[in-house]
Protein backbone atom coordinates (compact mmCIF):
# COMPACT_ATOMS: atom_id res chain seq x y z
CA UNK A 1 0.00 0.00 0.00
CA UNK A 2 2.55 2.14 0.73
CA UNK A 3 4.09 1.99 -3.10
CA UNK A 4 0.89 2.94 -3.94
CA UNK A 5 0.51 6.40 -1.83
CA UNK A 6 3.97 7.41 -3.30
CA UNK A 7 2.47 7.28 -6.73
CA UNK A 8 -0.43 9.27 -5.66
CA UNK A 9 1.77 11.80 -3.27
CA UNK A 10 3.58 12.40 -6.99
CA UNK A 11 0.28 13.09 -8.47
CA UNK A 12 -0.66 15.89 -6.04
CA UNK A 13 2.86 17.22 -6.37
CA UNK A 14 2.46 17.28 -10.49
CA UNK A 15 -0.98 19.16 -10.03
CA UNK A 16 0.59 21.53 -6.97
CA UNK A 17 3.25 22.19 -9.38
CA UNK A 18 1.18 23.12 -12.00
CA UNK A 19 -0.99 25.20 -9.93
CA UNK A 20 1.95 27.19 -8.52
CA UNK A 21 2.62 27.58 -12.62
CA UNK A 22 -0.14 28.94 -13.45
CA UNK A 23 -0.92 31.22 -10.53
CA UNK A 24 2.20 32.93 -11.14
CA UNK A 25 1.89 32.68 -14.87
CA UNK A 26 -1.82 34.14 -15.15
CA UNK A 27 -2.14 36.33 -12.14
CA UNK A 28 -1.67 39.05 -13.69
CA UNK A 29 -3.02 38.21 -17.34
CA UNK A 30 -6.67 40.11 -16.96
CA UNK A 31 -6.67 39.36 -21.00
CA UNK A 32 -8.26 36.75 -23.02
CA UNK A 33 -5.90 33.47 -22.94
CA UNK A 34 -5.65 31.13 -26.40
CA UNK A 35 -6.64 27.76 -24.44
CA UNK A 36 -6.36 25.77 -27.45
CA UNK A 37 -4.30 26.44 -30.70
CA UNK A 38 -4.21 24.45 -34.06
CA UNK A 39 -1.01 24.79 -36.42
CA UNK A 40 -3.29 24.25 -39.39
CA UNK A 41 -6.28 26.83 -38.30
CA UNK A 42 -4.30 28.99 -35.66
CA UNK A 43 -6.18 29.58 -31.84
CA UNK A 44 -9.20 27.77 -31.79
CA UNK A 45 -10.46 28.17 -28.46
CA UNK A 46 -10.19 31.57 -25.91
CA UNK A 47 -10.42 31.88 -22.47
CA UNK A 48 -9.84 33.38 -19.24
CA UNK A 49 -7.77 32.31 -16.55
CA UNK A 50 -10.97 30.51 -14.64
CA UNK A 51 -10.99 28.09 -17.78
CA UNK A 52 -6.76 26.89 -17.04
CA UNK A 53 -7.71 26.86 -13.30
CA UNK A 54 -10.86 24.52 -14.47
CA UNK A 55 -8.19 21.88 -16.27
CA UNK A 56 -6.04 21.76 -13.11
CA UNK A 57 -9.71 21.25 -11.02
CA UNK A 58 -10.56 18.27 -13.37
CA UNK A 59 -7.52 16.94 -13.09
CA UNK A 60 -7.86 17.06 -9.39
CA UNK A 61 -11.24 15.61 -9.73
CA UNK A 62 -9.93 12.65 -11.52
CA UNK A 63 -7.15 12.46 -9.15
CA UNK A 64 -8.78 11.76 -6.43
CA UNK A 65 -11.51 9.28 -8.54
CA UNK A 66 -8.58 7.09 -9.43
CA UNK A 67 -7.19 7.22 -5.93
CA UNK A 68 -10.61 5.54 -4.41
CA UNK A 69 -10.25 3.15 -7.48
CA UNK A 70 -7.06 1.85 -7.01
CA UNK A 71 -7.00 1.72 -3.20
CA UNK A 72 -10.51 -0.27 -3.78
CA UNK A 73 -8.96 -2.89 -6.31
CA UNK A 74 -5.54 -2.99 -4.15
CA UNK A 75 -6.80 -5.66 -1.89
CA UNK A 76 -8.86 -7.37 -5.54
CA UNK A 77 -6.28 -7.14 -8.36
CA UNK A 78 -2.80 -5.92 -7.09
CA UNK A 79 -1.95 -5.38 -10.87
CA UNK A 80 -4.57 -3.41 -11.50
CA UNK A 81 -4.26 -1.00 -8.46
CA UNK A 82 -0.37 -0.27 -9.90
CA UNK A 83 -1.50 0.15 -13.38
CA UNK A 84 -3.80 2.61 -12.63
CA UNK A 85 -1.73 4.57 -10.35
CA UNK A 86 0.94 4.48 -13.01
CA UNK A 87 -1.73 5.81 -15.57
CA UNK A 88 -2.72 8.42 -13.43
CA UNK A 89 0.89 9.78 -12.80
CA UNK A 90 1.42 10.01 -16.68
CA UNK A 91 -1.65 12.00 -16.87
CA UNK A 92 -0.85 14.27 -14.55
CA UNK A 93 2.34 14.82 -16.03
CA UNK A 94 0.58 14.93 -19.51
CA UNK A 95 -1.56 18.42 -17.90
CA UNK A 96 1.16 19.80 -16.51
CA UNK A 97 3.10 20.23 -20.47
CA UNK A 98 -0.77 21.47 -21.02
CA UNK A 99 -0.72 24.10 -18.94
CA UNK A 100 3.20 24.83 -19.93
CA UNK A 101 1.89 25.10 -23.31
CA UNK A 102 -0.57 26.97 -23.07
CA UNK A 103 1.24 29.54 -20.81
CA UNK A 104 4.07 29.13 -23.36
CA UNK A 105 1.79 30.24 -26.27
CA UNK A 106 0.16 33.26 -24.71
Amino acid sequence: MKKLNVFFGLSITIILAALFFAYFYFINNPHVIAIHFDVFKGIDYFGTRMDVFGILLVALVINFINTAMAKFLYFRENFLAFAVATINVVFMALILLAIIVISINN
